[in-house]
C-alpha cells in the first residue's frame, strides 16, 4: 500500500469540505451581488 495514500486522501477530504464551504459562503452572501 502507498503510505502517502492516506495523507493525500486526508488532505483532499479537507480540501474538498473546505471548498463546499466556500461554495455556501458564496452562494448565500453571492446571491446578494447577482
Amino acid at each position: 500500500t502507498n503510505p502517502h495514500g492516506g495523507v493525500v486522501l486526508a488532505i483532499d477530504k479537507r480540501l474538498n469540505a473546505i471548498q463546499l464551504k466556500i461554495d455556501e459562503i458564496e452562494y448565500c452572501c453571492g446571491s446578494t451581488y447577482n
